[in-house]
């Protein structure tokens, strides 16, 4: 009977331990999408202010494209990202103050287009030359690395749990052998 109930408490101690380091990893793979799709947000953005910019030059309309498809990511990447720091009440306020700012770069970049159609040519030079654009990006990239600086640290915090969990399991399969050698 010892030897039975060592066996059954073996099987628990690694069923357990398995379900909390999978667990873990799913959180830490989740993560890592969200630091992915903040530098994806940066570049997204990037992207649509160098599609604006080029057709400003140029006045070629295959520049819009790549604003028409950095405009459409963006859009994409905020709904993701509002929807995922929405469940955590420490990063809802940095990502909401992200998400405002990215709006805002946007709609600085469709109103120097916008006046840049109706022919308003000093405006949307002069919106375009302020430092507002610069300012904004600024604004999005160190509000975008903060979140990121987060979640490593708490990719740190999920790989210590992964490890201290393997460690505990270790430990629990050991001791059950020995019960059940002993038995």
């Amino acid at each position: 009977p010892l030897a039975a109930l060592a066996a059954l408490a073996m099987l628990a101690i690694s069923e357990a331990s398995y379900q909390d380091a999978t667990s873990s990893l799913d959180r830490l793979g989740e993560r890592g999408t969200a630091r992915n799709k903040l530098n994806d947000l940066v570049k997204s953005l990037l992207n649509a202010e160098t599609g604006q910019r080029g057709y400003l030059l140029t006045q070629r309309g295959e520049y819009l494209k790549p604003y028409e498809q950095a405009l459409r990511e963006s859009r994409s990447l905020l709904a993701w990202l509002n929807a995922y720091y929405a469940r955590d009440p420490r990063t809802a306020p940095t990502m909401a103050e992200l998400a405002k700012e990215s709006e805002a770069k946007l709609s600085e970049l469709a109103t120097t287009l916008e006046m840049h159609e109706r022919g308003v040519e000093n405006g949307w030079r002069e919106l375009m030359l302020s430092d507002i654009g610069r300012e904004k990006m600024e604004h999005v990239r160190t509000l975008g690395e903060r979140l990121i600086s987060y979640e490593s640290a708490q990719v740190e915090v999920g790989r210590q749990s992964v490890y201290q969990t393997l460690w505990l399991n270790r430990i629990g399969v050991s001791a059950m052998a020995a019960v059940s050698l002993l038995a």
